[in-house]
């Protein structure tokens, strides 16, 4: 067999005519075997051991090296130098394997010879001793072809074959080769070859062939051969015919008719800018080059594919089959997108193929997906939207951030009943036990939202505990405790939303002790985390002027009703807004 490349091979294919790059560049040893390393090691190695089995199975794609790696497997034990783990590629014996003249190695189609009288041939014959090299080899490709019975009439022979015969079965398909003849060989899967091996190869073939190429243009080659050496060498040919000696990007594109990659990223920044017209003429001028709707949409999703990689990723070019030119494009146009809003145009891509696939009309589904895809709103986070709404009002002189600090709460001085909020007529039968009035005023609530001064008195904290130690019960906390949360709920939506159908239980001892509802132990517990249990204290010390730590009980009281409870949520405001924003609407 002649090596890749060697002067004896180009005459000899002379000599018969123009031979295409597929056959001219096909390996002629276990290192040329792209992407499969795996599989010639282990050949390597079992014939230096001579540990070489009576029978194997390569399974995989269509084109990655099975029958090559069967025959470099033959030419390596009948060489005159063998067996060997590199056959020479210029002996009697490699030369007519190449050639597929051998006498002792047979390849047989198993789809046109699939029948029990084919294989009961072949029975007869593995009796017979080869005729001038060391080994009998039997390639059968595409072997999941056979019949059941023809399989049955094989098991014999090949648990047990003569020691001078080898099988090598090759198939597509190895689900369909029954388990009988699977526990009986040896199996290699052979892998589909990544996009820059294929570029590699490409890059040696061309070079020796004396033909300029563009990266560009060899990536398009090997991302159309989708994994297979031998399309791409296949490809390559087309493209280099096209071409008339030199292969640019563009060329290749109109050769193989791949789809434009300037009308992908035209797509992509018409759903940046929400453009239908852009779309629909990048669909227009992409139809009339005669590409395929399905095409198009499969092109479509691995772009939007590679943007989420390069959005998503630092260092993208080890993810992305593409040329260093196009992976730097990505990660311009990445830059402009959301990972969300890509994995939601992926999504919508995704589903559109279905409808695409069968459909009488396919560019017509792909105009409608198209333009879904450019007016699809950018995705808002509902922290973002809980953020939004649980802002300052614009009004408010204060931000919410001067509550948590127990600067004051001047931010909700516009209304009423929050200016009454601590108002010491809970706290008046216990007035006379021994605090005179005056000790109460400098706390209400009152005299901070009317006076500049306000957060300085709301700071110290030996004025502010005064009214409800004097009380040291639950009533003050109580009678204010719905009031409490509403004014809560614009700082802290989530928590408030906890704290719903609680009610004060114990207070005392600089400690406030809350009751939840039966069946609400979940709540009680996101409540009495260390964050969660700061931040309503602090809101307790900021709006009834005294410091609390914060305890909490299951009670035995019911909370509210389911009735109840649809109604809060059906009328609370913020629930409002956020269905405006999404239109949509509640449902039981």
């Amino acid at each position: 067999m002649r090596r890749r490349g060697d002067p004896s091979g180009r005459k000899a294919a002379g000599a018969v005519g123009y031979l295409v790059l597929a056959r001219k560049w096909r390996p002629g040893r276990f290192a040329d075997l792209v992407g499969q390393a795996h599989v010639a090691r282990t050949l390597e190695n079992a014939i230096r051991q001579e540990r070489v089995a009576h029978a194997y199975l390569f399974s995989g794609p269509r084109g990655v090296g099975k029958t090559s790696a069967a025959r470099i497997l033959a030419a390596a034990l009948n060489c005159e130098k063998g067996p060997t783990h590199e056959p020479c590629g210029t002996c009697p014996f490699c030369v007519e394997i190449a050639a597929g003249r051998s006498l002792d190695v047979l390849e047989i189609d198993g789809a046109s010879n699939r029948g029990i009288d084919e294989v009961r041939d072949l029975r007869e014959n593995v009796r017979y001793m080869a005729s001038a090299g060391k080994r009998k080899v039997y390639i059968i490709d595409e072997v999941h072809m056979l019949t059941v019975e023809a399989f049955n009439a094989l098991l014999k022979t090949l648990e047990e074959p003569p020691s001078h015969v080898l099988f090598v079965f090759a198939t597509t398909r190895p689900t369909k080769v029954p388990a009988t003849i699977l526990s009986r060989v040896v199996r290699f899967d052979f892998r589909r070859i990544e996009a820059k091996a294929i570029v590699g190869r490409l890059q040696e073939i061309l070079k020796a062939e004396k033909i300029e190429a563009e990266e560009k243009a060899l990536h398009l080659v090997a991302r159309a051969a989708d994994g297979s050496m031998r399309d791409a060498l296949s490809l390559l040919e087309q493209a280099c015919s096209y071409g008339g000696g030199k292969l640019s990007a563009a060329e290749t594109e109109e050769a193989l008719g791949v789809v434009d990659e300037e009308h992908l990223f035209a797509i992509s920044r018409a759903s940046r800018e929400s453009s239908p017209l852009l779309a629909m003429e990048t669909v227009e001028e992409a139809m009339g080059r005669g590409r395929d709707a399905s095409d198009f949409l499969l092109a479509l999703e691995e772009h939007f594919r590679n943007l989420l990689v390069a959005r998503v990723s630092r260092e993208p070019g080890a993810l992305l089959d593409a040329a260093s030119e196009t992976i730097a494009r990505y990660q311009e146009e990445a830059a402009l997108f959301e990972a969300d809003d890509l994995i939601r145009m992926l999504t919508l891509l995704g589903e559109g193929g279905r409808d695409l696939r069968f459909s009488p009309k396919p560019r017509l589904v792909l105009e409608m997906l198209l333009l879904r895809l450019v007016r699809m709103d950018s995705t808002v986070s509902l922290g973002e939207i809980l953020k939004k709404l649980g802002g300052a009002p614009a009004s408010a002189p204060v931000p919410p951030e001067a509550i948590a600090a127990g600067r004051g709460r001047a931010a909700p001085a516009p209304k009423a009943p929050a200016a009454k909020a601590p108002a010491p007529s809970p706290t008046a039968p216990s007035a006379p036990a021994g605090k005179a009035p005056s000790a109460k005023s400098p706390p209400e609530p009152k005299s901070p939202r009317a006076e500049a001064p306000a957060p300085k008195r709301a700071a110290p904290p030996g004025e502010t505990p005064a009214p409800p130690e004097a009380d040291d019960g639950p009533g003050l906390f109580r009678s204010k405790w719905d009031e409490f949360l509403r004014e809560f709920q614009k700082e802290n939506a989530v928590l408030a939303s906890l704290l719903r159908g609680s009610r004060p239980e114990k207070a005392g001892g600089g400690t406030l002790e809350i009751a939840f509802p039966r069946g609400a132990a979940f709540q009680l517990e996101q409540v009495l985390e260390r964050e969660n249990k700061r931040a309503v204290e602090s809101a307790i010390e900021s709006y009834f002027r005294t410091p609390r730590r914060l305890s909490a009980v299951l009670g035995t009281h019911a909370g509210d009703s389911e009735r109840e409870k649809r109604a809060a949520v059906r009328d609370d405001p913020r629930i409002g807004r956020i269905l405006d924003m999404l239109d949509g609407e509640i449902v039981d």
